[in-house]
């Protein structure tokens, strides 16, 4: 326990440090730190991107201090150093320069490519192909529901928080030392993050955020799985009762992919119908009160999920956590889903329109009659000349 708070301590204090540079760098507009002062454009608050390049750097600075004092496997080192340098790159040059979505894709792909085949020779006993291949589906699907879930001031850092906590208590009822540590060691950073995410905002994740919230939550499943695979449980009961902590972007991902397909959109379209938006808008929540309900809703399903999978039924308590998280979904975004999006405006929408506006009205017989004189007009002038 002493090694847990000391180790977490230091990537608070690096996040911190990290955090109040670049603050630092923008209040005094210092030219050599520039490269870190990212304007967050639609920002009310003046606040500035690459908070997810802090979380990452100081997480991999914690992770160097474990493998130095033999905590933590140099594979591991490597494996989160590698993934996540891939999506800090591709994160810092799409905050920069806006990326285009293939060419964030295929980063994207790079880096879960990089991480599932890593794992996959680490963990040689078993089969390699199907191991890489769920580990590279998964990759994506974090990275890509992480950022999808990144809408509202805090909500990534208390989701995520969340996630890592649950996993901390996993790892220590089952007398896991390594993933205690690591969760530990993640929470920190976020939290730290959560204050200067507090509104008034002055960092944003930007898209390095989600992408390393995703990878760290694909770490923390492995370490998982590594760790209980010389147990009793089955490769299958294992795989569930690891990467249970993934379940929340993974199904905002899917949810947002099915009900754009329903409604004849390509499921690679933006809209502002994710479950965060309409609590905000539709619902009147409000940011803070939206990213509160958010994250009660994950601790109440990851508890009960973490429950049912220490009683002895991992399956199950995987796939009850599916169906929760479906469920809250469904339940707050079906009567927004339904409205359709075409380009015929509702007939009230036009009436509300006509009332707020001073706008003719012409009947429609009216226009047999109706002649344009194209003529030039003439002023006054010539008119008296």
């Amino acid at each position: 326990m002493e090694s847990t708070i000391a180790f977490s301590t230091f990537t608070f204090i690096c996040a911190s440090l990290g955090f109040s540079l670049i603050l630092w760098a923008k209040k005094n507009a210092y030219k050599p730190l520039s490269w870190l002062v990212v304007p967050a454009r639609k920002s009310q608050s003046g606040a500035v991107l690459l908070g997810g390049l802090i979380i990452f750097c100081s997480t991999f600075f914690g992770m160097c201090w474990l493998n130095y004092i033999g905590k933590m496997s140099y594979f591991h080192l490597v494996s989160w150093g590698s993934s996540g340098s891939i999506l800090a790159v591709l994160g810092y040059l799409d905050d920069r320069k806006e990326l285009r979505p293939f060419a964030k894709l295929a980063g994207q792909f790079l880096a879960s490519y990089v991480f599932a085949n890593l794992c996959g020779f680490y963990m040689r006993e078993i089969n390699p192909v199907i191991f890489v291949n769920v580990l590279l589906f998964l990759g994506l699907a974090s990275f890509n529901g992480s950022n999808l879930i990144d809408g509202l001031d805090t909500i990534s850092a208390k989701t995520s928080i969340v996630s890592y906590l649950s996993y901390f208590a996993l790892g220590h009822y089952l007398g896991l030392e390594s993933v205690p540590l690591i969760s530990a060691l993640l929470v920190m950073p976020m939290a730290s993050f959560w204050y200067f995410n507090k509104s008034p905002s002055r960092i944003h994740m930007g898209e390095i955020g989600g992408g390393i919230i995703g990878l760290s939550l694909l770490f923390l499943a492995f370490v998982t799985y590594s760790s209980l695979s010389r147990t009793n449980l089955s490769s299958w009961q294992l795989a569930h009762l690891s990467i249970f902590g993934l379940l929340l972007p993974t199904v905002e991902l899917g949810v947002s992919f099915m009900r754009r397909l329903m409604a004849g959109k390509t499921p690679f379209s933006g809209d502002q119908k994710h479950m965060h938006h309409i609590l905000c808008h539709h619902y009147k929540f409000g940011a803070k009160k939206t990213a509160n309900f958010i994250a009660l809703v994950h601790l109440c399903v990851q508890s009960v999920i973490v429950f049912v999978a220490l009683r002895g039924w991992p399956i199950a308590a995987f796939w009850l956590g599916v169906v929760m998280y479906t469920s809250v979904q469904v339940i707050v975004g079906h009567k927004v889903w339904s409205i359709g999006e075409s380009s015929k405006t509702p007939i009230t929408y036009i009436m509300s329109a006509i009332h707020r506006k001073d706008v003719l009205v012409i009947p429609a017989e009216m226009f047999d009659d109706v002649n344009f004189d194209l003529s030039p007009i003439k002023d006054d002038q010539d008119e008296a000349a």
